[in-house]
């Protein structure tokens, strides 16, 4: 993909494909789910549909999940980074949300709080 020649990109491919994956695995169990609905009890040659996407899902979520195994004892995780990114933006919301508990109605605790922000 185009993605991967950018010096500046910061998040593994590998972790892209593997969100993509859960998407794959949705669409599995969603054919699935739209062959067997609605069949009575018995046996049904329509369930032999079934076996591709089945097989197909089990594989992939054991491929996804040995990635997974792989790679989250080798992350690190970079605490200056992290301290540096957590700006007060981030906090606005939680401080809306205090002031209701406090006993503000919400839109006079929103305007509030967006008007002390924007002062900054």
């Amino acid at each position: 993909t185009g993605s991967s020649i950018m010096p500046q990109k910061k998040n593994y491919d590998l972790f892209e494909i593997m969100r993509a994956n859960g998407k794959v695995y949705q669409g599995h169990q969603t054919q699935i789910t739209g062959i067997i609905s609605g069949l009575g009890s018995g046996y049904h040659r329509d369930l032999q549909i079934t076996k591709e996407a089945l097989v197909n899902g089990v594989t992939l979520c054991h491929q996804t999940l040995a990635l997974l195994d792989a790679l989250v004892p080798a992350l690190v995780v970079n605490k200056d980074n992290l301290e540096a990114a957590m700006t007060k933006e981030l906090f606005v919301t939680d401080e809306v949300y205090k002031r209701v508990a406090g006993g503000a109605a919400f839109r006079e605790a929103y305007l509030q709080v967006k008007s002390e922000f924007f002062k900054q």
